[in-house]
């Protein structure tokens, strides 16, 4: 079990601290676009963003870049495709922006998992040596309606597309703590809650995220 789960005396599902493992240990090596100091570096200041505390320096970002990975959990309703566009303009390419993306989604994720048990967060693991892997998605993808490049229309699971290992890593997040692939249709699914009830702790938090989707 992860070191902040074995605190707890609550039942925690295998499933769950066995994909939180899985995630820090992802976490801990090179991204495809980022090294693994940069990756650790980004979800520091996405977890400083949480707190409502400002960017601090670090020398494995750029600040813009530090500043990004607080923008996108801490402030994500003022994103527009204007602003994703400079950054990439000035800073960062959009493989780059869309890994910072699946990083900071899932480092959150998880964060809000131990906050919503009362359990301490996991400590960020130590980053090891390499290089990112630089691997592009099966067909080039082009810009369309989205802010990011898209196999075709704008579409929340297609969201990190051009990043396919943070795809991976999202999949892998909402089948530990929400639903797997194959039991989103269950309706009468029980995971400690029903259906019904993870629904509509679904809808609340998307609500008060103010999110569009």
């Amino acid at each position: 079990m992860s070191r902040s789960l074995d605190a707890t005396d609550l039942p925690i599902p295998f499933a769950v601290s066995t994909g939180i493992i899985e995630q820090w240990t992802r976490l801990a090596k090179p991204g495809t676009w980022w090294t693994a100091a940069a990756t650790i570096a980004i979800a520091h200041q996405a977890r400083r963003a949480s707190d409502g505390e400002a960017p601090e320096a670090r020398g494995d970002l750029p600040e813009v870049v530090a500043e990004a990975a607080q923008v996108v959990p801490a402030s994500p309703t003022t994103i527009r495709r204007a602003w994703v566009e400079e950054l990439v303009a000035s800073a960062l390419s959009y493989e780059q922006y869309v890994e910072l993306v699946g990083t900071v989604s899932v480092v959150v994720g998880i964060d809000s998992f131990h906050r919503g048990i009362g359990a301490a967060l996991e400590p960020l693991p130590n980053p090891t040596k390499g290089e990112p892997s630089g691997e592009a998605p099966p067909k080039p993808l082009q810009l369309r309606d989205a802010w990011v490049p898209m196999p075709d229309r704008a579409w929340i699971m297609r969201a990190l597309a051009l990043v396919p290992a943070q795809t991976g890593a999202i999949e892998d997040v909402q089948s530990a703590l929400y639903v797997t692939g194959p039991e989103f249709p269950v309706l009468d699914l029980k995971r400690g809650l029903d259906r019904t009830q993870m629904e509509l702790v679904a809808a609340r938090t998307s609500f008060l995220n103010e999110c569009f989707y």
